[in-house]
C-alpha cells in the first residue's frame, strides 16, 4: 500500500515572513510618528502665521489713527497745557480686555468726580485717570519706551510696541489711542490698550 506525501502546511509563517511582517510594522510606526510630527509642527506653524496676519493687519488698518511718534506726543502735549480749558466732562470709551465707559469731571484744573459705566467711582485718587492730564500721563510710559527702544537701550525682553494718536486740532487732548504690543515673550500680537473720547464738553464754573 502507497503511504500519501504529507505537504506543508501552507498557512505556518516561516522565519523570514515573520522578519518581513516585523520590519514592515516598524516601518509604518515611524511613519506615524513622522506624520505626527510635521502635523504638530504645521499646526504650530499655521497658527503663528495666523497670529502675524492678525498683527499685520492691525497695523495697516484704514481706519486706524496715525502712527504717534515722540515728537507729535510732545507737540500735543505742549498744545494742550497751554490751551486747556479749567471746566470741561470728557466721556472716554475704553475697548480691548478691560472694556468701560468713564465719565470724568474737571472744575478748575482738578478732576471732582468720575464714573464707570454709569457708576460713580469712590476713590477720589483715581478721578484723573481718565482726565486729559491722566491719559497723557499713560502715554508717556509708552512714548518711553519707544524712544528706549531707538536709543538701543530696551531691555531683552521688553515687548516691541506700535503707538498710534489722533489728537484734538483746538485743544490737543487725545482723541484717539492704540497701542499694540508686537513680538511679545508669547509670540503674540494684540492690543493693549484702545480708547476714543465720545465726548468732551466745555461747562461754565
Amino acid at each position: 500500500m502507497q503511504t500519501p506525501k504529507q505537504t506543508p502546511e501552507r498557512d505556518a509563517p516561516t522565519p523570514e515572513a515573520g522578519a518581513s511582517a516585523r520590519h514592515l510594522g516598524a516601518r509604518q510606526s515611524s511613519a506615524r510618528r513622522r506624520l505626527a510630527t510635521w502635523v504638530i509642527l504645521g499646526t504650530g506653524a499655521g497658527a503663528a502665521a495666523a497670529l502675524l496676519v492678525l498683527g499685520l493687519v492691525s497695523m495697516v488698518r484704514f481706519d486706524a489713527p496715525p502712527t504717534l511718534t515722540p515728537e507729535r506726543y510732545y507737540e500735543a502735549k505742549a498744545q494742550w497745557q497751554a490751551a486747556a480749558p479749567p471746566n470741561y466732562d470728557i466721556e472716554v470709551e475704553i475697548t480691548g480686555p478691560q472694556s468701560a465707559h468713564y465719565l470724568v469731571k474737571v472744575r478748575r484744573g482738578e478732576p471732582t468726580a468720575a464714573e464707570r459705566n454709569g457708576v460713580p467711582i469712590k476713590q477720589r485718587r483715581v478721578y484723573g485717570t481718565w482726565s486729559v492730564p491722566g491719559m497723557f500721563g499713560t502715554m508717556s510710559r509708552d512714548v518711553e519706551a519707544i524712544e528706549r527702544r531707538a536709543a538701543g537701550k530696551a531691555a531683552a525682553d521688553e515687548q516691541q510696541l506700535v503707538l498710534r494718536a489722533e489728537f484734538d486740532p483746538v485743544y490737543g487732548y487725545p482723541a484717539r489711542y492704540e497701542r499694540i504690543e508686537w513680538g511679545s515673550a508669547r509670540g503674540s500680537t494684540s492690543a493693549a490698550a484702545m480708547w476714543k473720547v465720545t465726548r468732551f464738553e466745555l461747562v461754565d464754573p
